[in-house]
């Protein structure tokens, strides 16, 4: 088997599977939690910083369930309020989806070459387009190094993608992606009926697309 074909595997091998994760993407945001997307369960918390200003959101799957609550930092809306909306409004490609943060496609997507340097460690490239569009465009055949990004990779011990390092070149330092925990039981329970709100369409289409 390749290094490209091998570390596939080892990102394919997250798919379905309960995990504990941890995504910083400089000058963007953070993410943390838990899922478990095979029985439709999540509990992640996203943090951002825009125009100075802490942002906060925790997002929720429960079943066909999803719900959002603004934790800090959205003009307008009250924080600690849970707003619920069926999972299936949730854009697929949306930034708060959880079946998307959780995908590895989203930065492995890209990967156009791809090396083993040691046990369980790889390094390569990844299309630049394609890391940008976050995983949504398919890569060309590889191009200039300047249309490229490097990339490091561990795997553990049963051949899963544990850690990414993106070198994206940005002020803040590289991307860096975490997972753990596989296999551990995901329980999250909806919030209680008095804190939900439906969430209006309006609002809708302003945070999840």
């Amino acid at each position: 088997m390749t290094a490209l074909a091998g570390l596939s595997e080892a990102a394919k091998k997250l798919e379905d599977r309960s995990l504990r994760l941890s995504v910083t993407v400089p000058g963007a945001m953070d993410v943390s939690g838990v899922a478990d997307t095979k029985n439709a369960r999540a509990d992640l918390t996203m943090r951002s910083e825009q125009n100075g200003e802490h942002r906060e959101l925790r997002l929720l799957l429960v079943g066909t369930d999803f719900y959002l609550q603004i934790a800090a930092g959205v003009p307008g809306l009250a924080p600690g309020v849970w707003w619920h909306v069926d999972a299936s409004a949730v854009p697929a490609d949306s930034v708060l989806n959880p079946h998307k943060i959780v995908d590895t496609r989203t930065f492995l997507g890209g990967m156009v070459t791809a090396e083993k340097v040691g046990a369980g460690s790889y390094q390569g490239t990844l299309d630049k387009e394609t890391f940008s569009a976050g995983g949504k465009v398919a890569p060309a055949s590889p191009g200039p190094a300047a249309e490229q990004v490097p990339f490091t990779a561990r795997v553990d011990e049963q051949g899963r993608l544990s850690e990414l390092v993106i070198e994206t070149g940005a002020t803040g330092g590289p991307v860096r992606a975490r997972y753990s925990d596989f296999g551990a039981p995901v329980t999250v329970e909806a919030p209680a009926p008095a804190k939900v709100i439906e969430m209006p369409a309006q609002m809708r289409d302003g945070l999840l697309r």
